[in-house]
């Protein structure tokens, strides 16, 4: 729609965000929990509330069977190795969020490692590992050629040394209200091992962000 990139309404997890491009003015809202944003690059306001006053459903592991109606309490997020990127250092106004400081009060445990945050965007009191180069603007441009789109943006050489963990069903945990794991539709562990493109991601090679295949400077990716 034209309102926000996406929106997680009333999810009680576990759900999986992985290897995308936000580019919008709101990036992400979410009224939900258990959530696992892992590998994206979000140009626009993520925004998080909880819901203590509605009562919806969280279902078995791999099932439509129903096990329990509760609220959202908010938080039991994770959100591993994303770039944020703000609009402009000093452009922020007081009440838009582009980083993840809507969950500083969330009441359930979030889990927040390895992102990057740069042109006006900074990390929240509840971001472990970081980088954050709050001046620095990586120069968005998104094109149009010959019917293919383009993503036009420069990494500095920390975005591009600055190794991540590799996202895997073990490190992301359970769901707390399901007590599921984030694994594959099969129930088979999941590894969060391959970027946007479909190119498979290395020890030696493994960039916060959707992309794995950058260079320090300007980069041209074809998105479609």
């Amino acid at each position: 729609n034209d309102l926000e990139d996406i929106f997680l309404e009333v999810n009680h997890g576990p759900f999986i965000v992985d290897n995308n491009v936000f580019l919008s003015g709101s990036a992400i809202k979410t009224q939900s929990e258990g959530g696992a944003f892992v590998h994206n690059l979000i140009a626009g306001t993520v925004h998080n509330w909880n819901d203590p006053n509605r009562f919806t459903p969280y279902f078995l592991p791999h099932s439509t069977d129903m096990a329990g109606l509760t609220t959202i309490f908010g938080g039991d997020d994770r959100y591993y190795n994303n770039i944020f990127i703000g609009p402009g250092a000093g452009k922020v106004k007081e009440k838009e969020k582009y980083s993840l400081k809507g969950y500083e009060n969330a009441r359930l445990p979030v889990w927040i490692d390895g992102n990057i945050y740069c042109n006006g965007a900074v990390p929240s009191e509840k971001d472990a590992g970081f980088i954050a180069l709050s001046s620095y603007d990586p120069g968005l441009i998104l094109s149009e050629e010959n019917g293919n789109g383009y993503l036009l943006l420069s990494y500095d050489k920390l975005f591009i040394e600055y190794g991540v963990k590799t996202v895997t069903t073990a490190l992301l945990g359970k769901a707390k209200v399901p007590k599921a794991d984030f694994d594959s539709p099969d129930g088979t562990s999941l590894t969060i091992d391959h970027d946007f493109s479909g190119n498979k991601r290395t020890l030696e090679n493994n960039p916060a962000g959707p992309f794995s295949n950058i260079r320090g400077g300007g980069n041209k990716i074809k998105l479609w």
